[in-house]
């Protein structure tokens, strides 16, 4: 299961390099707005939360 966990670990950083990469976020550089917030900042302020949460459930200890 360790093994598991590391992959899964593995997968979310390159996940989060992929997403917080300057050409990708980049793309939602525009002049629009979602909820009366930019959509660039809209994108980093929910990819930053979706990391944090994804992390927690990685990191969760498994319970028997």
């Amino acid at each position: 299961m360790h093994s598991r966990r590391k992959e899964k670990r593995w997968v979310l950083f390159i996940v989060a390099l992929i997403a917080l990469n300057p050409p990708f976020f980049l793309l939602f550089n525009i002049p629009d707005y979602i909820a009366g917030i930019p959509v660039f900042y809209f994108y980093l302020s929910l990819i930053w939360l979706l990391l944090i949460l994804l992390t927690r459930e990685v990191s969760k200890k498994i319970e028997k």
